[in-house]
């Protein structure tokens, strides 16, 4: 209701998770007292707004699975007082936050940093973390981060810090002495429990002893003929495929212009957004659900590309 933008300059505490909320964060940038603003797994879209970096009273920022896109407002690098900024995309498709990684160099207090499965691109700053003392887990794994993990982070004693998945092709080797950091994982395996070295993989883009199965995550060398892993902290060995192009062949020999639904497809939206798609995280294809639809033909081998396809349904198709 409208009239609950009347607590503007009142509420403190504003905990909204797991609904179906909608709309843009433009007014809730009104709320100067804010101090807690939990509203994971809703729909709010939109990009936020840069007020939302003004909130000097900010402690916690929750919006993680929303579809939030457009860049993270530079403010939220100077709140005083906030301990967790929780923006991931692991499952919602759609546009996602992009743009360059914040330094978030002023937060005194800032514990936990959760920004893995978006679209950040660019260098990590140099001044990244610089004022937190108090950090537990800074995730900023598969986005389009690349260069070098600044040296200047080697002043942490402890850090866990997740950058898998990015496009990172430089570590110095002074940061496998920090034997505190990744909970103490470095001092077992060195630098490769930050990240993978080049040419490798891993199960989480680094080592970490065994996985919840029991199977040791180390980082196993690539036998492909083509250089696949030219970046540290690689999850996979398998050529980068284009998914786009992917679907533009299976919808071509499927006869998709005659389909009884064909939205979105050889369209500019993403992919996760065409009828009948799923993705996994945002990005890549897990599921294909277009049963009845007036689909003909084979299906071109080419499906088999998409490496994290784990459902096709094609039934009652002629």
């Amino acid at each position: 209701p409208n009239d609950f933008y009347d607590l503007f300059d009142t509420l403190e505490n504003l905990y909204i998770a797991y609904n179906s909320f909608s709309g843009r964060l433009d007014k809730f940038a009104g709320f100067s007292k804010l101090v807690n603003f939990y509203a994971y797994n809703n729909e709010f879209s939109g990009t936020i707004p840069d007020g939302m970096g003004k909130l000097s009273n900010l402690q916690h920022f929750v919006f993680a699975e929303n579809k939030l896109s457009g860049t993270i407002p530079l403010g939220f690098s100077s709140l005083p007082s906030l301990k967790l900024l929780s923006l991931y995309r692991r499952i919602k498709s759609g546009p996602k936050l992009t743009g360059p990684l914040p330094p978030f160099n002023n937060n005194p207090s800032l514990e936990g940093l959760y920004l893995d499965y978006n679209h950040l691109s660019g260098t990590i700053p140099t001044d990244f973390l610089e004022a937190s003392l108090n950090t537990k887990l800074i995730t900023i794994s598969h986005n389009r981060l690349t260069g070098e993990i600044p040296l200047t982070l080697d002043s942490f004693d402890a850090l866990n810090i997740e950058m898998e998945g990015n496009l990172i092709d430089r570590m110095d080797v002074r940061f496998c002495d920090n034997v505190e950091w990744m909970d103490g994982k470095v001092k077992d395996f060195g630098c490769n429990a930050i990240l993978c070295p080049k040419h490798t993989y891993g199960t989480f883009g680094r080592q970490n002893g065994t996985d919840s199965n029991g199977t040791d995550s180390k980082c196993t060398p690539c036998a492909n003929e083509v250089d696949s892993t030219p970046y540290l902290g690689s999850t996979t060995c398998d050529v980068p495929i284009n998914e786009r192009d992917v679907l533009d062949i299976f919808y071509n020999a499927l006869g998709g212009d005659d389909w009884d639904n064909n939205e979105g497809w050889k369209s500019d939206k993403s992919i996760c957004d065409w009828f009948g798609v799923e993705c996994r995280d945002g990005t890549s294809v897990q599921a294909i659900r277009l049963g009845a639809n007036n689909l003909k033909g084979t299906p071109p081998k080419e499906i088999f590309l998409l490496r994290q396809l784990h459902i096709l349904w094609l039934h009652s198709n002629p």
